[in-house]
């Protein structure tokens, strides 16, 4: 989710500012559709390989809707098969930024981050968070950390497959 932060100017205690959170708006211009591969070291040394097609996305896309995407390869199981990816921010044209999260069997939330940069090896994360518990505070930690190799397709480009 995209969201623009407000600063707020040094004040008293005594003083109520409201705040106006505004979300992000509609994509001006398309974006290109992504194939994908990326190759990930878990923090228990094994080798975890995703990849996947990320669809072309029209120009006025509203960044809350997410995007189907099949992630294919060798991990475990509730990291592949059909998951939404969400769009986030990206500074430029070149660099593209998605995350999916899937429910581990361990019943912790498991949360996958991209930054693909066009024509170039890019990187990957899988954090896990560990909600709050009485006797702990919670904790997001490492997973997997891993490179990618994205192809940008042209807007309108036909892709059959990876």
């Amino acid at each position: 989710m995209s969201w623009f932060l407000v600063p707020l100017a040094v004040m008293s205690f005594q003083e109520t500012v409201p705040i106006k959170v505004v979300p992000a708006p509609p994509s001006a211009a398309p974006m290109p559709a992504i194939l994908w591969s990326c190759n990930f070291s878990d923090t228990s040394g094994d080798t975890i390989v995703l990849n996947g097609q990320i669809p072309e996305v029209p120009a006025g896309w509203d960044h809350y809707d997410r995007l189907e995407v099949n992630v294919e390869g060798l991990a475990p199981e509730f990291l592949l098969g059909k998951q939404k990816f969400e769009i986030a921010n990206s500074p430029n044209a070149n660099t593209r930024r998605y995350s999916f999260s899937a429910l581990g069997p361990d019943g912790m939330e498991y949360i996958a981050n991209f930054q693909f940069v066009r024509d170039q090896l890019s990187l990957a994360t899988i954090s896990r968070y560990s909600p709050p518990t009485e006797s702990d505070r919670g904790r997001i930690t490492a997973f997997a950390t891993g490179a990618c190799s994205p192809s940008f397709k042209e807007i309108g480009e036909e892709v059959l497959s990876q």
